[in-house]
């Protein structure tokens, strides 16, 4: 995900624009996705040999799944992506219809209710409160 938006950035014609190609038009951050799925990945993939305290590994992947979603990923990049492109129709309609971290086709993602949304695809409020004028959820 990283590399086809470095491929999607160095490239003259995409200067100015945010990128909604490859992974990127499926999810708003794919690579957190990947992240978090990862560690989440690690930790179940560890569950038969754990015992007693060893379980407090838990705390690693719950750890990084709150800061991206909560602190230092999704929402300072929201944040900076809504100041740079919030005033543009085409992004602000990118935004509706495509998820913030889980990847999925943007026909599905519009058409889901705003409540399952919020509980299973992670589009909190807070994510879209530099774009208040309209409902991104």
């Amino acid at each position: 995900a990283d590399q086809e938006k470095l491929s999607f950035k160095n490239s003259p014609e995409n200067r100015g624009k945010w990128c909604d190609v490859g992974l990127w038009k499926y999810s708003r951050h794919p690579n957190y996705f990947g992240e978090i799925f990862l560690w989440w990945g690690i930790f179940l993939g560890s569950t038969p040999v754990l015992k007693g305290a060893e379980w407090l590994v838990i705390l690693g992947p719950a750890f990084l799944t709150f800061l991206l979603l909560f602190v230092s990923g999704i929402p300072l990049l929201e944040d900076s992506s809504d100041k740079k492109y919030g005033n543009v129709a085409n992004y602000r309609q990118y935004k509706k219809v495509t998820s913030p971290l889980v990847p999925l086709p943007p026909a599905i993602y519009e058409h889901l209710p705003a409540w399952f949304k919020r509980i299973f695809l992670f589009e909190f409020p807070f994510y879209s409160r530099n774009l208040v004028q309209e409902s991104y959820t």
